[in-house]
């Protein structure tokens, strides 16, 4: 009889301990009763319902010694494997969901300065008691990329930077409501010098913010 047709045993303790299968591929017919050194008992014969057994995974190097007995990879159980495969699977499902809201509320939050923007102009930097001036307008943004988050040096330049400000706006907002690539420019100057006559404070209210991931990332090649 074919090994294709060798039924599948039982798995030992309702599958909940780490285990493996062992076959018989000897020629003898009799049965035998094989012991691990964990002290379980195995009985193999030649039939077809006997040659294949679970055996504990800490018996199995015991009889990997024996030239007719050998241990298969299909049918391996590992409960404890199986639950860290779980753990982390469902930690990757959380961090991407967890990246894709920060991705959306900083589509929303960019699309809302540059509706703001354009439609009413750059707001006036309020400085409030003691605090820093609250400047929410997009050209604030892009200063804060540009300065502090240093977008045009990690860039290498900055037209490299507004270039790649450019493609990532026109991504991830509507086209009606993207700056012209010569716009960005301007607006960063205008946030620039507002910066300077309050002081050399960062005009943007979110102020430190890292800047997106998606900006200084290696392009990918298509």
């Amino acid at each position: 009889m074919g090994a294709a047709e060798t039924p599948m045993p039982r798995p030992l303790d309702g599958g909940q301990v780490a285990q493996a299968i062992v076959e018989y591929i000897g020629n003898r017919q009799g049965g035998s009763t094989m012991r691990g050194p964990s002290g379980r008992q195995y009985p193999f014969n030649g039939t077809s319902s006997g040659r294949r057994q679970y055996v504990l995974e800490q018996d199995l190097d015991h009889f990997r010694r024996f030239p007719d007995l050998r241990v298969l990879e299909e049918g391996r159980i590992d409960p404890e494997a199986e639950e860290r495969a779980r753990r982390d699977n469902a930690l990757a499902d959380q961090m991407r969901a967890e990246a894709e809201q920060r991705h959306s509320r900083l589509v929303a939050e960019i699309a809302q300065v540059v509706k703001q923007h354009t439609t009413t102009g750059p707001r006036r930097s309020r400085r409030k008691s003691g605090g820093r001036p609250a400047g929410r307008g997009l050209g604030a943004k892009l200063d804060c990329w540009m300065t502090c988050g240093q977008l045009d040096e990690q860039l290498g330049s900055a037209k490299a930077a507004y270039d790649r400000i450019h493609t990532f706006l026109t991504k991830t907002m509507p086209a009606r409501e993207v700056p012209t690539r010569a716009r960005l420019a301007n607006m960063r100057s205008d946030a620039k010098i507002k910066r300077q006559e309050a002081g050399g404070q960062c005009l943007w209210h979110c102020h430190p913010e890292p800047v997106p991931r998606e900006l200084t990332a290696a392009p990918h090649s298509d």
